[in-house]
């Protein structure tokens, strides 16, 4: 199998996407044991990808009115590690199942949606339960990275709400100096005028 870690930056490396999308075309293909070609449209008019992994790769197969997308997601607590998920859609006047899968690519998570592609494509009658098997093992990990990334933004919020305080603080004080400088000069006035126009009574 290939290293796997290689793709960890795959959303910044334009030709690292593009081998990503490559490896994920062969595993699909490897499955059928025929070519298959994507149906999702990933590109702008002007023929480039739009490089975001949503989907990454994607094929139909309008024989057995099936169709999958892979959608690959960078590792970041933002994003599950692994969720899959059939639905049906309307193509050619055909209903067709399909079968989503998203993921943060490493060995574990390839072994799920690799067996995941193999039982949907080969119409095993126990697809449905391991969609539902697996999606379970990852509730607890997905949940955690969920949590932690509410904390972190919780966190973001609470240190910027405190810059922004400082930062008055810093304002203010600036601003109490600008005023103290303009009305050293009145008070310095005020009081050389009277002490010129002092008169002494005897």
């Amino acid at each position: 199998m290939a290293d796997l870690s290689k793709y960890k930056h795959f959303l910044i490396d334009r030709d690292l996407y593009l081998e990503n999308k490559l490896f994920w075309k062969g595993i699909v293909e490897n499955i059928t044991g025929s070519k298959n070609e994507e149906w999702l449209i990933t590109t702008f008019a002007n023929g480039e990808d739009f490089f975001d992994g949503n989907p990454i790769y994607s094929a139909i197969f309008e024989n057995e009115k099936k169709a999958i997308r892979l959608i690959q997601w960078e590792d970041s607590l933002e994003n599950p590690l692994f969720t899959a998920w059939r639905t049906k859609f309307e193509f050619k006047d055909t209903s067709f199942d399909e079968l989503s899968i998203g993921l943060v690519l490493n060995e574990r998570t390839f072994g799920d949606a690799e067996c995941l592609l193999k039982s949907f494509i080969s119409n095993d009658p126990k697809s449905e339960v391991k969609l539902l098997s697996i999606n379970q093992s990852y509730l607890e990990a997905n949940a955690m990275r969920e949590a932690k990334a509410e904390e972190l933004y919780s966190y973001s919020i609470r240190e910027d709400a405190l810059a922004i305080t400082n930062e008055a603080y810093v304002v203010k004080i600036q601003a109490l100096e600008i005023l103290n400088r303009n009305l050293r000069p009145i008070k310095e006035k005020k009081s050389g005028g009277i002490a010129k126009g002092y008169t002494s009574v005897k």
